[in-house]
């Protein structure tokens, strides 16, 4: 029964899992950014009665804080306060019986078979490569979002398979596919269907040079 409702905890519904979402409604209350540990650890008690399990599983939260404090000044974002939480609920999960960690496999890009391009971008969560790939008789293009593993704003193999999984099973001819995961000593890989008319923001931008009314109809269209 506490497997499952841990299971219930990290569940994802829509994008975000539901300790995450707990989390952001226990924050509501906080008008900083940033959280120092004694604030972060006085949230156990609200974030297990938010997703009705034992406040004892999240007791040893301390010293995991530590290990997400990446500029060493005691104080943690709303980000790093997310993945806390979520962690120490993935780490009791597995010690009481839960589903393993999925395995990466691990190969560089090249022994993947894919050629990098050029880079598209880059942002909190690491770089998206233009990368092409020989398939029988032709060239296939993809679009391959490097996370650093040694980069303080990207997730960790946790997240990313949730965003690898989240993205795999969604079929909209709107978004962009999900084929492939992977990882070498430096990064972790995210192989996705190229998209060339740039994002949300550019659309934006390009209708409103235009004068464009961008107003709800206007946005549900496009989905």
């Amino acid at each position: 029964a506490l497997v499952a409702a841990i299971d219930r905890a990290l569940s994802v519904h829509i994008i975000h899992s539901n300790v995450s979402k707990a989390v952001d409604r226990c924050l509501a209350s906080f008008a900083s950014k940033q959280l120092a540990f004694e604030e972060v650890a006085s949230l156990c008690q609200p974030v297990a009665r938010e997703l009705n399990i034992p406040p004892g599983l999240f007791q040893g939260i301390e010293a995991e804080l530590e290990n997400f404090d990446f500029n060493g000044d005691g104080h943690l974002d709303r980000t790093e306060i997310k993945r806390v939480f979520k962690k120490i609920l993935q780490k009791k999960r597995f010690q009481l019986g839960g589903r393993k960690p999925v395995e990466v496999p691990t190969m560089s890009v090249e022994q993947a078979g894919y050629t990098v391009v050029k880079e598209l971008g880059r942002g909190g969560q690491g770089a998206m490569y233009l990368c092409t790939k020989k398939s029988w008789l032709k060239t296939v293009k993809y679009c391959i979002k490097f996370y650093s593993k040694t980069d303080g704003n990207a997730g960790g193999v946790e997240e990313l398979i949730d965003e690898y999984k989240l993205m795999v099973s969604m079929e909209n001819e709107h978004i962009a596919k999900t084929y492939d995961v992977f990882q070498d000593d430096q990064f972790y890989y995210l192989v996705n269907e190229p998209y060339f008319g740039g994002d949300l923001t550019k659309l934006g931008k390009k209708a409103f040079d235009k004068g464009v009314r961008m107003g709800e109809a206007w946005w549900r269209a496009i989905f």
